[in-house]
């Protein structure tokens, strides 16, 4: 439901199609039929960019916090290995949506 809302406020402000009273009809009217369900290049772009940032912090949290904390932690080389731990716990445990 937030991710629809998100993509079609992007879509919406970065169209350059003819513009519509596009919250108004849903807002009010409930009416979204006739809307497109891709994913706009702006939701796409905002999604990689957040990826990046948890990316990058989490591998700060890991190697200033966790390693400082447990002896049993190494410092984690580059992000890959954080992206490739976040997928095999992904797979171990996956999230119900």
């Amino acid at each position: 439901m937030l991710l629809n809302l998100a993509q079609k406020t992007v879509d919406h402000f970065a169209s350059t199609h003819k513009k519509t009273d596009y919250f108004k009809d849903v807002y009010e009217n409930g009416n979204n039929e006739g809307t497109s369900s891709k994913m706009s290049i702006g939701l796409f772009i905002s999604i990689i960019l957040w990826v990046i940032l948890v990316l990058i912090i989490g591998k700060l949290l890991w190697n200033k916090v966790m390693c400082e904390l447990f002896s049993f932690c190494k410092p984690m080389p580059n992000v890959l290995y954080l992206l490739g731990l976040i997928i095999l716990l992904d797979i171990i445990r996956p999230s119900m949506m």
